[in-house]
């Protein structure tokens, strides 16, 4: 079988996620450029480990799950940027919203895929959608206070961040000849934040508790909600929570 030759930087720092593949830590995204371009074989400890997730120590197929693990199942262009130094590489990846990783394929003919570790030291972006990695989240999701946020606002001073998670149900087999088994489950679910002078507040999207996350201008935030008639309704929630930023951008810079 065709090896991959792709391999992307990793911390060597302990998660609470399991059955990952094991993987080499480059010493820079120079060096991972590098083996890029020369390795063209990996260890066979490095396995494919695309379309399924462990669960309690079962391996559940994705396709068999209603949703899926994935924020989009296709492969799409995308980058590795280094925040230190800023060098950038184009890889193709898809996220694994169920244990908060990413895959990457060289290209997309590449039939086996590599599982990047877990990495703050590296922003990710796909088709336009930012991903940065908090360390040190306000809340626990899923026995985890670290992870990938999707960033919302990018430009401005207080952004808006989103951290995606799934909810997993298990399957159930019928009790009666007339009913069908049950398949089990997975249901995206969404935390939001915000964060102000490089300080992350845990903000719900709630027009009666949206305000009470920012640590100052409170008051006027309450009063732009109502006068503004923000909802934070599913539908709208994102753009409530981004409009009612842009807003508080706009207070601090004039206070």
């Amino acid at each position: 079988m065709k090896r991959i030759t792709l391999l992307l930087a990793v911390l060597t720092v302990t998660f609470s996620f399991a059955q990952r593949s094991p993987a080499i830590a480059p010493s820079s995204i120079s060096q991972f450029q590098q083996m890029i371009s020369t390795v063209d074989n990996f260890n066979n400890n490095i396995k494919n480990n695309t379309n399924y997730f462990i669960k309690n120590g079962q391996k559940i197929e994705n396709t068999n799950v209603i949703g899926s693990m994935y924020y989009d199942d296709e492969f799409k262009k995308g980058e590795v940027i280094d925040k230190e130094t800023g060098q950038v590489i184009s890889v193709y990846l898809r996220y694994r919203i169920y244990d908060d990783t990413f895959e990457a394929k060289k290209s997309p003919q590449e039939e086996e895929t590599l599982i990047m570790e877990r990495n703050p030291k590296y922003d990710i972006v796909i088709d336009g959608t930012k991903f940065t990695f908090i360390n040190q989240l306000p809340i626990f999701i899923n026995k985890a206070n670290n992870g990938y946020l999707v960033v919302l606002n990018e430009n401005d001073d207080a952004q808006v961040l989103k951290r995606i998670s799934q909810k997993f149900t298990p399957g159930q087999k019928s009790n009666t000849p007339m009913s069908s088994d049950k398949k089990p489950r997975l249901k995206n679910e969404e935390n939001y934040f915000i964060s102000v002078n490089n300080e992350l507040f845990s903000i719900e999207a709630h027009k009666r508790r949206a305000a009470d996350a920012f640590p100052d201008h409170n008051k006027e935030l309450e009063k732009y909600i109502k006068n503004n008639k923000l909802k934070f309704r599913r539908s709208n929630e994102e753009e409530d929570l981004i409009t009612l930023t842009k807003y508080y951008n706009e207070v601090t810079e004039n206070s």
